[in-house]
This record gives structure tokens, sequence and C-alpha cells, in this order.
């Protein structure tokens, strides 16, 4: 479906590192571990409803509990093992054949700016929606075309609408948007292949609803012509 293929690529491409918080530990406290022994330790983020997955740890660790002996850093794994809330939970394991002090450094992840469903909305624009969301929405393209080797190729229209409450915000959005999609070509999104996304002009001002008592929101839209095969 083009309105799921597309949202999930802007929501694949808004993600900003965030640094998590430890919860269990202190950053530079060492951990103590058997061979082959795994302790989780937490991490947490903020806001609690941020859409965050685990990226990278920063790590060392060795025979000794001053930072002295073999440098066993090497033979430690760290694996995403829960997450919940606005928790992350780590499985921190020692593969080595002795004992290991394990030092975490830091914990880092990946933000997604811009989650499906939190202020990206496919087809229609709930009346919970945030000031600041995106709505993306298909309209009648060209027909459809065959190619000599019988892939049937679709041509839709997509807008993508942009709405927040301060207009260099808005037109910021709109402006990421239309660089992240204007003149993709024979990209593989969400499994079905695009052979080309043109925008049909620069982002636009449409209206602005409100006014400065009631909380004015600008909206900007893009419309896009599309080549895609049918998925």
């Amino acid at each position: 479906m083009l309105l799921d293929d597309i949202g999930k690529y802007i929501e694949d491409n808004s993600k900003q590192a965030t640094v998590l918080t430890l919860i269990d530990i202190a950053v530079n406290d060492a951990i103590s571990l058997d061979a082959g022994e795994t302790k989780e330790i937490t991490a947490g983020y903020a806001p609690a409803d941020a859409v965050v997955t685990w990226d990278t740890i920063d790590c060392e660790a060795y025979a000794a509990d001053d930072g002295t002996g073999d440098d066993l850093s090497k033979d430690i794994t760290v694996v995403q093992a829960v997450k919940a809330g606005s928790t992350v939970t780590l499985d921190v394991t020692n593969n080595s054949t002795g004992k290991a002090y394990v030092t975490l450094l830091g914990v880092n992840g990946m933000e997604t700016t811009r989650p499906i469903g939190t202020n990206v909305f496919l087809g229609i624009l709930p009346a919970s929606a945030p000031d600041a969301c995106i709505l993306l929405t298909e309209y009648q393209g060209a027909g459809s075309i065959r190619t000599s080797g019988g892939v049937a190729i679709e041509q839709p229209r997509l807008q993508i609408l942009i709405r927040d409450t301060d207009y260099q915000e808005a037109r910021k959005t709109s402006e990421e948007i239309y660089r992240l999609l204007d003149g993709q070509m024979n990209e593989t999104i969400n499994g079905v292949r695009y052979q080309k996304i043109e925008a049909q002009a620069p982002p636009s001002i449409l209206d602005r609803l409100g006014n400065v008592d009631q909380g004015e929101r600008y909206r900007i839209v893009t419309n896009f012509a599309i080549m895609k095969e049918l998925g």
C-alpha cells in the first residue's frame, strides 16, 4: 500500500541519536561477570512516549576490578532484551573463559522523531492528532502501464500535508520531507520497488487555520507523482 510504504520510509529516515540513562548502575561503575554469565542492565529515556531503540553501547572490560590485567572488551556482548514503557533492558554477557569486570561508558539509542500513529498519519487525520503533524493522502494519478516484461506499473499521486502552529517549523518539516522523497529512483521501499518519486512543485502553504486567540495552525502541502510496481 502506497501510504504504508511512504509512511514507513519517512519513519525510518526520521531518527536522531539520543543518550539513554543507566538506571541500575552509574556510568563508569564496574559490573562483575563470571565466565559465561549474563546480567541485565536497565536504561531509560525521556519522554516516556518516545519511540527509542537501543543502538550502541560503549564499554570496556578487564580481568581485574581496578582496570588492569587482560583487556577482555572484545569478549563482551550487549544485546537489547526487552523494551517496555520508557526503558530498555540490555543483556551484558561475558564470553571469555575467566572473570571480567565490565565498565559501561555510555548507552546510545536512536529515537524515531516521526512515528506512524503519533505524529504521522495515513489517509485520515484524527481529532486527537497533535497540532504539529504530518498527513499522507493518495489521490487519482495516471493510468497503470505494463512493461514489455509484463510488470504492471502504477502511477498514483501522493499529497503530504504538514501542520504546525509555527510557520517556520512547518516550512522546515516540509522541506525535509521534500528533500527526502523528491528524485528517488529505483528504490525498494517496504518491499515494493518504486521506479520514481517526483515532486510536482516545491512545498507551498495551503492555508492558516484559526486565529491568534484560538491558536493558529499553518498547513503546507507537497504533491508527488509516483511510478511503482504493484504491491
